[in-house]
């Protein structure tokens, strides 16, 4: 039996720089695990199938990432037995808070020991690349740049242990991520500046609360659902300094100076009618509960 957190992440900074023939947007963004978290656990099965539950039965299906993952690492490996894996959802779906991908990334990790396959850290991330963009920097992290389709990472170090609350607008998109990029043009390219600015930033030692942060997807999320607008002005008025969409949205985040501050926002925002969550950046990864013990 084997469990492992799977940590969201947030996008501290995310630009559009370019687009490649193939469609796909070239992006620089600094992105950052934090404490949110779903668990999965992994059991060994003595035959070939590879059995998925979830807590959440809307996403219990056959394209979830977490059997994508499973699935393309049996095949990659060869390895004769399957797995029993379950899922215990926390992340909010398609939030921009990278739950899914998180999930696959673990699986690969967790399997990856489960199964014995002692496959490097460069195999995995060649498997992690065929599942999605941002995969890769679930098998690295805390704080990495990514570029390119955001599957080319580069670890930094760390961001100081930052208190945050974060809000989740409910909005109803299907393939928001896909929509979102569609929304944005030619106009609102960087030049991945800002990005390599802010990762200086960390890497000096400044927390979260002096850094300039900057999201493509903002003003067109803002422009395209209320919901997000209104969320955001509901964060500023509970205390909230600075306000940032995180991914493609809609979760919206802050960073605060204390436990405290978090708590003082959250219940304000919880009065006006909002669900937030209190987290914290991740200062490094501790993610295995519980060690392979081949039961």
């Amino acid at each position: 039996m084997l469990a492992a957190k799977s940590f969201g992440k947030i996008n501290i900074t995310l630009e559009v720089i370019g687009r490649f023939p193939d469609g796909y947007h070239q992006i620089v963004s600094v992105m950052q695990a934090i404490e949110l978290c779903d668990t999965l656990s992994f059991k060994l099965s003595f035959n070939q199938h590879i059995n998925f539950i979830c807590d959440m039965p809307v996403i219990q299906t056959d394209d979830n990432l977490v059997l994508k993952a499973a699935r393309l690492l049996k095949e990659y490996s060869e390895h004769p037995y399957g797995a029993d894996i379950h899922l215990e959802k926390i992340i909010p779906v398609s939030s921009g808070l990278g739950g899914g991908s998180s999930n696959a990334a673990v699986t690969l990790l967790s399997l990856n020991q489960l199964w014995d396959l002692n496959l490097n850290q460069d195999t995995l991330t060649m498997l992690a690349k065929k599942i999605g963009s941002d995969v890769a920097f679930f098998l690295n992290g805390p704080s990495c740049i990514a570029e390119q389709k955001g599957d080319t990472i580069t670890q930094i170090k760390s961001v100081q242990p930052t208190n945050m609350v974060l809000v989740v607008p409910k909005i109803d998109l299907q393939e928001k991520t896909k929509n979102m990029y569609n929304l944005i043009s030619m106009k609102d390219y960087t030049d991945g500046k800002l990005s390599f600015k802010t990762a200086k930033l960390i890497e000096s030692g400044q927390l979260p609360t002096h850094y300039p942060m900057y999201n493509i997807f903002k003003k067109v999320a803002m422009e395209s659902f209320p919901e997000i607008s209104l969320a955001e002005k509901a964060m500023i008025e509970s205390g909230a300094s600075q306000v940032q969409l995180s991914g493609s949205g809609p979760s919206l985040f802050t960073f605060t100076k204390s436990t405290n501050e978090s708590k003082r926002i959250s219940e304000k925002l919880a009065a006006l009618g909002y669900n937030p969550i209190i987290s914290k950046t991740l200062h490094k990864i501790d993610r295995y509960l519980t060690k392979n013990t081949h039961t």
